[in-house]
């Protein structure tokens, strides 16, 4: 299969160049790259469980480790094989700055300072009617309390991770969107997708609800940060500190009950 070009989208108003995957394209490419990252995630946990008996948390730590991966690989191919040489486009508008990495963890700090504002709020809500704060982070919790598993949790939330998502969700998605349809229409479409695919590590209605809560405004920020610098790196940085920040407390909050 060879790569060719695609008709470029409408040029942005402030005279940025067009991503080529605009509008409906860039969803239908966003769903292909996630499906096929997917499958080819289960494959090798199907391949570890039958390599090692299924025992312990090998399958887990291998989905873990494999999912970020094989997105990134997925896309950055498909993107190849898509549009040819515009898929340097997915790095975003602008030349990528050093002052893009403070301003990402900068940012990246205040999100997760401010979510973790937000569920403490949740969490008194909740206790005044008498209701109990449901599990969302079961799997991770998981990991992060077996100290031979930590580390690739470390790994995968703070360096793969962020890298992965912020290509397919900012790079392909929001700038697709916003060629299209502008930044309010980009913003929430990238946002909202990035919400469904973090739906998976909760237990139930309720629990769906604080994840919703937490990621969909984080969804936002990130877009409002690619528009604003034009640069995916910001956003990477942004994406590795919230995470960093995250899985910080999931280990401190095991080491503490071993």
């Amino acid at each position: 299969m060879t790569a060719h070009p695609a008709a470029a989208g409408p040029e942005p108003r402030d005279g940025s160049p067009a991503v080529p995957w605009s509008g409906g394209r860039a969803l239908l490419d966003v769903v292909v790259i996630y499906i096929v990252a997917l499958v080819a995630a289960q494959l090798l946990v199907v391949t570890a469980v039958l390599l090692r008996g299924g025992d312990g948390q090998v399958p887990l730590v291998v989905l873990l480790i494999s999912s970020p991966i094989v997105l990134l690989v997925a896309a950055l191919a498909w993107l190849r094989i898509r549009y040819g040489s515009k898929l340097a486009l997915v790095a975003g508008r602008a030349r990528w700055r050093p002052s893009d990495l403070g301003v990402g963890f900068a940012l990246g700090l205040a999100c997760f300072v401010g979510q973790q504002l937000l569920l403490s709020a949740i969490v008194w809500v909740l206790s005044q009617f008498g209701a109990d704060t449901p599990p969302v982070q079961d799997t991770f919790r998981a990991i992060a309390e077996d100290p031979a598993t930590a580390p690739a949790l470390v790994v995968t939330a703070v360096l793969l991770a962020p890298a992965g998502e912020e290509l397919l969700f900012r790079g392909v998605l929001f700038q697709g969107l916003r060629a299209r349809w502008g930044f309010w229409a980009a913003a929430f479409g990238s946002a909202g997708l990035f919400t469904l695919a973090h739906l998976g590590d909760a237990s139930g209605a309720l629990a769906d609800a604080i994840i919703v809560a937490g990621i969909m405004p984080l969804g936002l920020i990130f877009a409002a940060l690619m528009e604003r610098r034009g640069s995916l790196l910001a956003c990477v940085v942004a994406h590795a500190t919230y995470n960093a920040g995250g899985v910080g407390l999931l280990i401190t909050a095991a080491a503490a009950t071993q």
